[in-house]
């Protein structure tokens, strides 16, 4: 009895206008949408093989190993494909982290990320060019015109008296209406899936791999779901008045309530609660209270090493400690060299020091705050149906807060592959670490002496003191030390083909399923609640 109730009300719901208006509006919405997503993705692949391309140029150009850890290679996250379906939170945080052994990969690694973050964040106002968002507004308003003369309707008819006089149950009547709107709003919802992969095979051939497909049939179910309980919400309002007109303008004002002004507000709650500080001074301001920390507990500066106003006169060291950054331009004496490689040695643990201090002030201080703000708000938005489904689209999609955190973590990774890398070049090849130049280039210190002072010094004393003695005497200093060391070797980049390379991963299944759990245990149980609430109500509702 249950299906032939749903199979009439199928029937009766393929023959009305709303219907056909509602097919036409998801077969033509969804894969529009499904366009436009693919534009976006393609500007964005193209920003990034752009991005890609200038960090290789620099590293093609690169003299000194030291580059790795100083910035110049940078982690660019190539934009996710399923984010043609739903933007959440990408384009909003930066998808750009420079390794530095004096900074750890965090959300405010780049003065991109902290302008952004303190946009938009994790807790993201919803764009309406986002494909989720428009599709999850629309589902919401088509289920309700579907259903909001489900009971009321049937009354007016004068149909619902016979239904009840007769030995059918009200909860096979009711349990078979809900089947059969159900399978009403599924109908296009499948059309639209379908229409959406054909866009993507047609117009971006090969881009979805593995588990993307799985991906897309979960989110359809998450939909899918979503639909149902606003249906369920549609029935019980209907069962709650006695005229379709006053359900049609409750529903409309329901709908306003938990798709639109929810969410936002939900938004609002949390930024008011847990306050980002709204200046970009104030975190540089952080840091800065971090180095000075620093600062006083260790010293970075060079030792005050005999040879140094030598190599001072001809600019030949470039030194910035609190960058890790130590480039000899010049050719000097392989004893000068080892001395500035020892105190390098010496500096370097001191930097990752400094780093894990940057790191732990950032997240306690900012870090800490967003993902609080962050909880709180998706708490709230758990209220409404609309912010439980799209936590579980964004997550299914590769698109939402924790799978940006899931790409922290790789970067972190791999800045330790990095530091390692750079390690062992400082075993292997030390000289290249910080010079231009090969180890069996370099100088001795008498032959170094004799070209840079025009042959009348061959004593690295007898330069000092003569030195001592002029200077305050720039034409003296420039009297002895009369030319730039000048090798017959020309300086070579160096080789990175054995750089390793950043391989950027997806957020596990089972971690997704633990932490959206919350999100999916709402919008069952709620469903559920509604369920109920609507079979009682339709249980005591007076068909006269």
């Amino acid at each position: 009895m249950v299906w032939l109730i749903a199979k009439k009300e199928l029937a009766e719901n393929l023959l009305t206008f709303r219907f056909s208006l509602g097919m036409l509006i998801l077969v033509l919405l969804i894969p529009l949408l499904t366009w436009l997503g693919i534009r976006d993705y393609n500007r964005r692949f193209e920003e990034y093989q752009t991005q890609a391309k200038q960090v290789s140029e620099w590293l093609e150009n690169s003299y000194f190993y030291n580059d790795v850890i100083r910035g110049w290679v940078q982690i660019n996250r190539p934009p996710e494909p399923l984010s043609i379906l739903g933007r959440g939170i990408s384009g909003q945080l930066s998808t750009r982290m420079n390794i530095n052994i004096t900074q750890i990969p965090n959300i405010f690694s780049q003065n991109q990320s902290v302008v952004q973050t303190q946009r938009a964040g994790f807790t993201h106002i919803i764009k309406p060019a986002d494909p989720l968002w428009l599709l999850l507004i629309v589902i919401a308003l088509l289920c309700m015109i579907f259903s909001y003369n489900s009971i009321s309707g049937e009354k007016e008819d004068r149909s619902l008296a016979m239904a009840f006089s007769s030995s059918l149950s009200r909860f096979t009547f009711f349990f078979g209406k809900y089947l059969g709107l159900l399978i009403t709003i599924i109908i296009p919802l499948i059309v639209g899936l379908l229409l959406a992969v054909l866009t993507l095979l047609f117009l971006a051939p090969g881009l979805l791999k593995g588990d993307d497909y799985l991906r897309i049939v979960l989110v359809f179910l998450v939909l899918a779901i979503y639909g149902s309980v606003f249906l369920t919400i549609g029935i019980l309002v209907s069962a709650s008045v006695h005229r379709s007109s006053t359900s049609l303008a409750s529903l409309l004002f329901i709908w306003l309530l938990l798709v639109v002004l929810f969410p936002q507000a939900s938004i609002y709650l949390g930024r008011t609660v847990y306050t980002m500080p709204v200046r970009l001074v104030m975190y540089w301001h952080t840091l800065q209270g971090v180095n000075k920390e620093f600062e006083d507990q260790h010293d970075l500066n060079l030792p005050e090493y005999p040879w140094m106003p030598i190599a001072d006169h001809f600019n030949s060291v470039n030194y910035w400690p609190m960058y890790g950054s130590l480039r000899v331009n010049t050719p000097l004496p392989r004893k000068w060299m080892d001395d500035l490689l020892e105190s390098y040695q010496r500096m370097l643990p001191r930097l990752k020091t400094l780093a894990n201090m940057r790191f732990n002030a950032v997240q306690s201080n900012w870090t800490g705050i967003m993902l609080n703000q962050t909880e709180l708000t998706r708490s709230f938005e758990r209220i409404s149906p609309l912010g439980a489904t799209r936590h579980l689209a964004e997550a299914l999609l590769d698109v939402d807060y924790g799978s940006y955190l899931h790409f922290l973590q790789d970067c972190r990774r791999y800045r330790e592959t990095i530091l390692s890398y750079h390690q062992n070049k400082l075993n292997s090849d030390p000289y290249r670490v910080i010079s231009r130049f090969e180890g069996e280039n370099l100088p001795g210190e008498r032959e170094f002496l004799t070209q840079v002072t025009g042959g009348e010094y061959k004593s690295l004393a007898d330069v000092l003191q003569d030195l001592k003695n002029g200077e305050n005497d720039k034409s003296a200093v420039n009297s002895i030390l009369k030319n730039k060391y000048e090798s017959d070797k020309e300086p070579q980049t160096i080789s990175l083909d054995d750089l390793p390379v950043f391989n950027s991963t997806r957020e596990p299944f089972a971690s997704i399923i633990t932490r959206t759990l919350n999100d999916l245990a709402f919008l069952l149980v709620g469903h559920l609640f509604l369920f109920a609430l609507g079979f009682v109500l339709v249980t005591r509702y007076d068909p006269r």
